[in-house]
């Protein structure tokens, strides 16, 4: 071998083994380890930055909260009742908590009053939104619900929608002196666990299918194969005929220490 073509393939050599070393130390201490957020498909991920070891793919096309009717009630000269019906179009996924408001405004479009509150929703869930006794001085035009945008949305492992029933729902007028009418109905858990806060919302309906009257109540506790009665009042005249009479359940699964 001559000796000029001995030299290059030893200078071959060498460099090889120069590019080996710096390739082996960029890949051992100075690549960026695989993340969540480097927009690659690595680590398992099932899409682009999500499954596998970084958060749910799901979560990445999570949907608002649907608002799918709002009403206001005059209960009195000055106070009405808001109730809204909203919708949660996720499969998996809920709400711990949210905050929402109501806003009144009057004829001129002006805002006259306001109440706000929190609530929760679970996964593929409807349910309602009440706030009673909302004090308002003068007319009103329209109601319009808004629901906090800025929230953290959750996961339950293995959900399953809380196993209650409600039954032997009644709305009767009575007119007794104090109470004019009364909603009532029994609630059973039929699950293996005890829920605590339980919500009721009653809602009574009249033949145009729009909202007539509004109320509610709470359960502390409805244990395991637990039957309560629950019934609520209205001390003012409701008016309209009742044609449907809904009665909701309402138990925060993030909530609970089952």
């Amino acid at each position: 071998m001559l000796p000029r073509t001995k030299q290059i393939i030893i200078i071959l050599v060498y460099v090889l083994i120069f590019l080996a070393i710096v390739f082996g130390v960029y890949f051992l201490f100075l690549k960026p380890a695989p993340t969540c957020s480097d927009g690659k498909l690595n680590q398992g991920e099932e899409q682009k930055d999500c499954g596998g070891p970084c958060p749910s793919c799901e979560i990445k096309t999570l949907k608002s909260i649907k608002i799918l009717w709002v009403k206001a009630l005059r209960t009195s000269e000055q106070n009405y009742d808001l109730v809204a019906r909203i919708e949660n179009p996720n499969q998996n996924y809920g709400l711990r908590s949210f905050g929402y408001k109501f806003s009144l405004y009057d004829l001129n479009n002006q805002l006259v009053a306001e109440k706000a509150g929190s609530s929760f929703i679970l996964p593929r869930g409807e349910r309602y939104l009440l706030e009673l006794k909302v004090p308002l001085d003068g007319s009103l035009a329209k109601v319009v619900l808004d629901i906090d945008e800025n929230v953290r949305w959750e996961r339950i492992k293995d959900y399953l929608p809380p196993e209650i029933s409600v039954f032997d729902k009644k709305y009767e007028v009575l007119k007794n002196g104090t109470v004019f009418s009364q909603a009532s109905a029994n609630i059973k858990n039929s699950s293996r666990f005890d829920y605590k806060n339980v919500g009721v919302a009653v809602i009574v309906f009249g033949s145009d299918g729009e909202p007539m009257a509004v109320n509610s109540a709470s359960l502390d506790l409805l244990g395991s194969g637990q039957e309560r009665y629950v019934s609520v009042p209205w001390f003012f005249e409701v008016l309209g005929t009742a044609a449907n009479l809904d009665i909701e359940s309402e138990v925060n699964m993030y909530m609970q220490p089952n």
